[in-house]
């Protein structure tokens, strides 16, 4: 728990100075609302068990299939929020911008979140067009 703590002060004492310099560089149609608001939208599915709806938001990007399923994400998030309980409030999304090697670019969005019994962390990937290609929690 010493550790986590420590991680996340350093994270948010830093988190303005590393991503303030990507800020001037975003690519062409890059919109902050919408992927705050697509970030907020896949938690809400998440919390609400709603997998299947995962698979229509997937992303196929870099190959024909899609790059995170129902099932993985059933697997992996279930038993944390039924351990966390409900979600109470969205308190924080950072998020920065990367570029691909195929000239387009993928948001990598960290939301910290409080539930009924805990916080957690999520970890959203999104591709250019606001599909998911890949969603964490710790």
């Amino acid at each position: 728990m010493k550790k986590t703590l420590v991680f996340l002060i350093v994270f948010f004492l830093t988190a303005p100075f590393l991503f303030s310099g990507c800020s001037a560089n975003r690519p062409e149609g890059y919109n902050q609302k919408a992927v705050d608001s697509r970030c907020i939208e896949i938690i809400g599915i998440v919390n609400d068990f709603k997998f299947d709806e995962i698979e229509e938001i997937a992303s196929t990007r870099f190959d024909s299939s899609s790059t995170v399923t129902a099932q993985r994400v059933d697997e992996t998030c279930r038993g944390n929020i039924t351990k966390l309980g409900v979600l109470k409030t969205i308190d924080t999304v950072v998020t920065d911008v990367m570029k691909d090697d195929r000239g387009g670019y993928y948001t990598i969005s960290i939301i910290i979140a409080t539930h009924e019994n805990d916080w957690t962390r999520y970890m959203i990937l999104l591709d250019s067009e606001l599909n998911l290609m890949e969603i964490d929690m710790v």
